[in-house]
């Protein structure tokens, strides 16, 4: 037994530097750092999960120049329900990879609550929010999408408090532009809280069109003769100003009233003084909120 013992105590050292070796250097053990997905496999017909199933933590062992190259594609977590009714209780929970250099050491949990419902459908009409606003000057204005229904398919006591179905236009104040883009749907209760696990959307997407328009806006408008009442209008055969059409600057809610812009009243005085051929200038009444861009506050009157 002693014999060469020098010899043995070598050999003792050496094989456990090649075993330090081999776990330090060539597989490690390590925390895989995004949680996975329960797949649930063969659900009973007719029964929904109406619990959220948790996220599971794999630990895994694997060649070190190897972890920076794993996804978690390459792992699988399910549970399998083929032998399970309605009601309450707890399934196993299984994990595998394909990886061949790689090795499952642990997960947690290792089980999981599930409770099976009688699966439900139903109608809704869906619903669009505008969440933030365009670039400055640019406002948010109608907005269509579709399809206009949906059918959700989930646990009935799910299905039952769901009071709307809808979207969010997330505006990032830069759009000057109308937004065309496809945003998944979700259903909330009557108090607002968001449903997010346990439902099926047929279909769980919806295709929406906003348009972004400018909230300030020019646009030309003629410029109309108001005579005070003691001219006698009859007599004049043609009267005009100069320049004929101002452009003018307003919000968009008030450019589709605004056919044209007013002048003060213009008075027998003047008509006479402009029949003798004097340059009379009258000044335009120009509504709160509408800014005179082409620069004009008044204009020559013209008579014949």
């Amino acid at each position: 037994m002693f014999k060469n013992l020098g010899y043995k105590l070598f050999a003792v050292l050496l094989a456990s530097a090649f075993w330090f070796f081999l776990v330090t250097f060539q597989n490690i053990i390590y925390e895989f750092e995004e949680p996975l997905q329960i797949e649930v496999l063969r659900k009973p017909e007719g029964l929904e999960i109406s619990n959220a199933l948790p996220e599971v933590k794999v630990k895994i062992a694997a060649p070190k120049g190897e972890t920076s190259f794993l996804r978690i594609e390459d792992f699988n977590a399910y549970i399998d329900l083929s032998d399970r009714e309605g009601g309450e209780g707890f399934a196993d929970v299984h994990v595998t990879t394909e990886r061949d250099n790689v090795r499952i050491v642990s997960f947690l949990p290792d089980r999981v609550a599930v409770t099976l419902e009688e699966e439900k459908s139903k109608s809704f009409r869906v619903e669009g929010d505008i969440s933030g606003v365009p670039a400055g000057q640019f406002i948010a204005g109608t907005s269509s999408h579709t399809p206009k229904e949906v059918v959700v398919t989930g646990p009935k006591s799910l299905i039952d408090v769901i009071a709307r179905v809808g979207y969010i236009v997330q505006l990032k104040g830069t759009e000057t532009e109308s937004v065309h883009t496809i945003l998944p749907l979700t259903a909330y209760t009557v108090d607002g809280v968001l449903i997010e696990n346990g439902l099926r959307m047929t279909p769980s997407e919806v295709e929406v069109q906003l348009n972004v328009i400018q909230s300030i806006r020019d646009k030309s408008v003629p410029v109309r003769l108001n005579f005070a009442d003691d001219v006698d209008t009859s007599r004049i055969d043609f009267s005009g100003t100069t320049p004929k059409v101002i452009v003018v600057r307003a919000a968009f809610e008030v450019l589709p009233s605004l056919q044209y812009i007013e002048t003060v009243e213009v008075t027998r005085a003047q008509v006479e003084a402009i029949m003798t051929g004097e340059e009379v200038r009258v000044v335009l009444m120009v509504p709160d909120g509408v800014e005179v861009v082409s620069g004009e506050s008044d204009v020559i009157v013209t008579i014949r």
